[in-house]
């Protein structure tokens, strides 16, 4: 499974980045050599899965035949917060 969220969580933790000390050089500054790590913790992983379980629940709900009127194609953002373990 392909996911930016280590590097979303990891962005989130930087002192520079919660003090709103930064600009469009950000990730060239803190991450000169590319991100390589921050893996998520079982805590986030569940979390996600929570929220994805949720999310294509309601898209299925959304999508039953008599809401067939509803049925859009969206996209969805989950955002995790928290320290983690």
């Amino acid at each position: 499974m392909a996911h930016n969220l280590g590097f979303g969580k990891s962005i989130i933790h930087n002192e520079a980045f919660a003090a709103g000390d930064y600009s469009t050089a950000f990730i060239d500054t803190y991450y000169p050599d590319g991100y390589r790590g921050d893996d998520l913790t079982q805590t986030d992983r569940s979390k996600l899965a929570l929220a994805a379980h949720f999310l294509k629940n309601a898209a299925l709900k959304n999508n039953e035949p008599s809401n067939a009127s509803k049925a859009v194609q969206s996209v969805i953002y989950v955002t995790i917060i928290g320290k983690g373990e």
